[in-house]
């Protein structure tokens, strides 16, 4: 990865800006590519979450939040269920909290 910032890196890091892709699949330009690979942002959050834990065979310990899994959580700016698909990648976390502990407060 080239670059410390979340969106603009070579490699971007920012799981919101993923989700955005996934959800309006279009270009930072705004060109629309593969409208028809669109998914729902239900989909797209499961596609980062418990999808992710799947793929990394951690789905026994994270991915969804339940009983004996670890209990990782962040609390968000906004919703990413209901704010405008044009700002999802603008959401950031105001409150991560890994292993029962906060690591992240803004």
């Amino acid at each position: 990865m080239q670059g410390f910032d979340p969106d603009t890196s070579l490699n971007p890091y920012n799981p919101f800006l993923a989700l955005q892709t996934a959800v309006t699949r279009r270009t930072e330009g705004g060109q629309l590519l593969g409208s028809d690979q669109r998914v729902s942002r239900e989909e797209a959050l499961r596609m980062l979450t418990i999808d992710a834990a799947w793929l990394s065979f951690d789905e026994s310990r994270k991915g969804t939040i339940e009983v004996g899994k670890l209990g990782d959580l962040a609390v968000l700016t906004s919703d990413p269920l209901t704010c405008p698909e044009a700002r999802l990648h603008e959401i950031r976390s105001v409150l991560t909290i890994v292993g029962g502990r906060v690591v992240h407060e803004r």
